[in-house]
């Protein structure tokens, strides 16, 4: 998906702007639970742990000071904005539920 947005944005390709600016956003969170999950389960070697809420809105509130408060103040490549957030907060949540699956 990301490399997908990377593309679209190369040739300059009309998409939904969503896609665009916010998908990669959306996902990031999930894909750093996911991996995090995976590395307690190999460590611990026990699938049956699932990640509670203080360690999933660590993660969020990690990108979302970084990426949206830190690095715009920082270096003039980042902008500060409030979807971004917006994007984190509901991939969170979007794990949250996905890892109650079995």
């Amino acid at each position: 998906m990301y490399g997908f947005v990377l593309l679209a944005k190369y040739f300059d390709l009309t998409y939904n702007t969503f896609i665009l600016y916010h998908l990669n956003d959306l996902m990031i969170v999930p894909m750093v639970l996911t991996l995090s999950l995976n590395a307690v389960w190999i460590v611990k070697n026990d699938r049956s742990i699932r990640l509670g809420w203080f360690s999933i809105l660590s993660i969020f509130l990690m990108y979302s000071l970084i990426f949206e408060y830190y690095l715009p103040q920082t270096m003039s490549r980042y902008t500060a904005d409030w979807y971004d957030v917006l994007c984190y907060f509901m991939g969170a949540i979007i794990f949250y539920f996905l890892q109650k699956l079995p």
